[in-house]
């Protein structure tokens, strides 16, 4: 079993190995307070589970895809209370605050707007919010949860999964700020600033390069969001959104447009922002595949041993596709967080019990410097 997944490229001695152990307890609100004395805060981070409804049956669900994302669900809400090994720091698994999830819900967000495209789509987002649910007393899922829209979910179409989100944030427990699109938000758990972004973190909607997604207007809302609602510097900061970064981190310029997910422009507007912030850690899905690795604005081929940054951590698909699926199991204690991956490898089935381990952790400050 292994006990740590070490950072591609990082500075490795800001992550550091502890044995932290966790006693059973439900955390709750105490605000005013820093993290340090409060009681620990605990969340799951969850992504991609592409709910499927076929093209020659786009009113019904695949029935693979369905159950290993209720075979996910049924673990979320089966794992606190249960015993962590001794390579993760023992102690009983603490009761989540809620989950987070790095977009991709559905599957046909990207398949055009033919009458059949939109059809598979409504029954795939019906399905994924009553299955998922919003606040935990309403669907399968027994904690609230927190999404982000990826590129299977709408690439630049205001689609009923666009207005879906916009909807549930209006009651989506804990939110204390909402953009003006309606579409990214963010709250605070004891002490700790998380933000929603969305698919990407930028501005420009009206002249998208080809291939780029629709950012709503997120880099905006960061910027207020920070000044706003975090304007002590001590305030930890957790970001999330759907696309991986240091694929699109390079020089900002008409070359770097082309055939991008993600403006380069924009990602360097992105790092201008938070880069006088102390944002403990960004999380995103897409690649269907663990990624750890610090980012600093430079590029991707720039990094070095030494090199320093934000932490980012890139999630394994946690439903649908491939043979790999990941969550995170997230714990805020003692001025750290603590990031533990629950794994389900090689197992085409996906989730089935005893296929699933614990594979990696990592500590990290929670405040870091700016």
């Amino acid at each position: 079993m292994k006990t740590q997944h070490p950072l591609t490229n990082p500075n490795r001695r800001t992550f550091l190995r502890t044995g932290l152990t966790a006693a059973a307890a439900t955390t709750i609100p105490s605000f005013g307070q820093t993290p340090e004395k409060q009681h620990p805060l605990a969340f799951f981070i969850i992504s991609d589970t592409h709910v499927t409804a076929p093209e020659n049956a786009p009113d019904t669900l695949d029935p693979h895809v369905q159950t290993i994302n209720r075979r996910l669900i049924d673990l979320l809400n089966s794992l606190p209370g249960t015993t962590l090994p001794d390579s993760m720091g023992g102690g009983l698994l603490r009761t989540p605050r809620g989950v987070l999830h790095l977009g991709d819900m559905i599957d046909s967000g990207d398949k055009g707007e033919s009458p059949l495209s939109i059809q598979r789509r409504e029954t795939e987002w019906k399905s994924f919010t009553a299955d998922f649910g919003l606040t935990g007393n309403d669907g399968r899922l027994k904690f609230p949860i927190y999404e982000v829209h990826g590129n299977h979910d709408s690439v630049s179409i205001q689609n009923n999964v666009i207005n879906g989100i916009i909807s549930r944030n209006k009651s989506r427990p804990d939110v204390t700020h909402i953009s003006k699109s309606g579409l990214h938000y963010s709250w605070d758990w004891n002490g700790v600033h998380f933000i929603a972004l969305g698919i990407v973190v930028g501005h420009n909607d009206k002249d998208l390069p080809i291939g780029r997604y629709k950012a709503y207007d997120s880099l905006q809302f960061l910027k207020l969001d920070l000044k706003t609602r975090v304007p002590n510097k001590e305030t930890p900061v957790i970001l999330f959104h759907h696309i991986d970064l240091l694929r699109y981190t390079k020089p900002c310029g008409p070359d770097s447009e082309k055939n991008g997910e993600w403006s380069a422009c924009d990602v360097a507007a992105y790092h201008e922002t938070v880069r006088h912030h102390p944002v403990t850690a960004i999380f995103h899905g897409h690649l269907h595949a663990l990624r750890t690795e610090h980012w600093d604005g430079k590029p991707k081929n720039d990094l070095t041993e030494k090199s320093t940054g934000i932490p980012v951590f890139g999630s394994r698909a946690s439903g649908a596709h491939g043979a790999n699926r990941g969550l995170f199991y997230c714990l805020v204690e003692n001025g750290a967080l603590t990031i533990r991956e629950y794994a389900c490898l090689n197992e085409t089935d996906g989730w089935k019990p005893g296929t699933a381990r614990w594979e990696n952790q990592w500590t990290i400050p929670l405040r870091r410097k700016s």
